[in-house]
């Protein structure tokens, strides 16, 4: 009795590590999803800034009014407005932020251009 006992535990146990890294490797993005919405890597607090069109004026480059940059794993730049991350580079492009494109402004001077991103992307980079 006691050894079927031992014989089921140890089996279920195999079964939920076998399950986890099974889950991890058919889909990483979903164990770090939750570290996403959390707000956090880990459970250590990010790096970050709040920033503002005020600050910026015209040079400003989104068509929100204000946000928090961010640096996160890997060195992944985020531009965090409301609900919303948005990606501010490739890194964070790769791990799924969403485009900075709906929120990015067109330059009125010269058609069919954006407003530069770089000052962003740098001050970004600066908290990592």
């Amino acid at each position: 009795m006691l050894r079927n006992l031992v014989r089921t535990t140890f089996a279920l146990a195999a079964f939920l590590i076998v399950f986890g890294i099974g889950a991890y490797i058919i889909n990483p993005e979903a164990m770090q999803a939750s570290d996403q919405q959390a707000g956090n890597e880990g459970g250590r607090e990010l790096a970050g800034e709040v920033i503002t069109s005020e600050e910026f004026g015209d040079k400003w480059p989104f068509t929100v009014d204000d946000g928090r940059i961010e640096c996160r794993e890997a060195g992944a730049l985020v531009f965090v407005h409301g609900d919303f991350e948005y990606q501010l580079n490739g890194v964070a492009t790769q791990q799924g932020y969403t485009s900075i494109n709906s929120i990015w402004r067109w330059n009125p001077d010269i058609p069919g251009t954006r407003i530069s991103i770089t000052p962003i992307i740098q001050r970004a980079q600066a908290l990592c």
